[in-house]
């Protein structure tokens, strides 16, 4: 099963993320404001979520997001 098929809208991929992740990753971080980046992808949603696999994120930027875990 690849990551598409959870159906998120939109994927972020950290910068220590899988290159497998990266591959199919519609945002790229860098580890340095990247709620810079979260913001451009929830703004770029018509609907649906974003999916930000597993990996190290900066937030140190003021944001008006929170960020929800899936216990699945």
């Amino acid at each position: 099963m690849s990551l598409r098929d959870l159906i998120p809208t939109i994927i972020i991929a950290a910068p220590d993320a899988s290159p497998e992740t990266k591959a199919v990753a519609d945002y790229l971080t860098t580890g340095s404001g990247d709620s810079v980046i979260f913001a451009a992808a929830v703004d770029a949603l018509p609907s649906g979520g974003v999916l930000y696999p597993c990996g190290t994120f900066d937030f140190t930027e003021q944001n008006n997001f929170a960020l929800t875990e899936d216990e699945r």
